[in-house]
């Protein structure tokens, strides 16, 4: 006697009926959505390397070889990130990355306040200094940091919904499951061993991975803070 095939291991959701499916659905248009934001963000950044230092250098917070560090190397950071967010790969890594970022620029933004700096946050663009009594739109960035923030967590908590790599990786052509003849019971054990297996191995695969992903975002960090460099001598 045989058992019928596995499926594929558990998908990234949980929950069953309409609830699940909004989750899934909606974690889809939130990916996205950051996904766009991050380009929105990363793009005059890339194009203006001197802006972009000038934006982290007017937070006052940093010594000049790292405002340089990060004002080079966090536009291709956020390139990396929209990509990996965009392929629904590493999401959950991309997502945690994009709050820690996003965090840090929410806390800066509550320093320059404190310090009564007039400064541009320039998470959207390339920030710095404001002109002479153009007050600084402090309340406006903070609200957008936080909800920023939200709709991460929302993306950490839910996975990366559909259309996305992370669920094909998490998966594995199913084949024919040998089981005992001998009972129901036996069949139903050796089914759960199965899956609980075909889970390991997905998790496995998800986190080595997400180790791929983070190695190559550390490296696109370093080759773009290089590149930004040679173009400003």
């Amino acid at each position: 006697m045989r058992a019928a095939p596995l499926s594929a291991p558990p998908e990234l959701e949980t929950g069953t009926g309409r609830s699940a499916a909004l989750v899934v659905w909606t974690a889809t248009a939130v990916r996205l959505v950051i996904a766009a934001v991050w380009i929105w963000a990363a793009l005059p950044k890339l194009e203006r390397p001197a802006g972009s230092a000038a934006a982290v250098r007017a937070f006052q917070l940093f010594p000049e070889w790292l405002v340089r560090a990060v004002g080079y190397g966090l536009p291709f950071l956020g390139a990396g990130l929209a990509l990996l967010l965009t392929a629904g790969l590493a999401t959950r890594l991309a997502a945690t990355l994009s709050a820690v970022v996003i965090a840090t620029f929410a806390v800066g933004v509550a320093s320059a306040a404190a310090r009564g700096l007039e400064i541009r946050c320039g998470f959207l663009d390339v920030g710095g200094t404001l002109p002479l009594g153009q007050p600084a739109p402090y309340v406006t960035e903070i609200v957008r940091d936080d909800t920023l923030l939200l709709a991460l967590s929302f993306l950490v908590w839910a996975g990366c919904g559909r259309y996305a790599l992370d669920n094909w990786i998490r998966r594995r052509v199913p084949g024919p499951v040998a089981s005992s003849s001998y009972d129901d019971i036996g069949e139903h054990w050796r089914v759960t061993e199965l899956l609980v297996e075909q889970r390991r191995e997905a998790d496995w695969r998800s986190r080595a991975a997400s180790a791929v992903c983070l190695g190559v975002l550390a490296g696109l960090v370093v080759a773009g803070c290089a590149i930004q460099a040679a173009r400003l001598r």
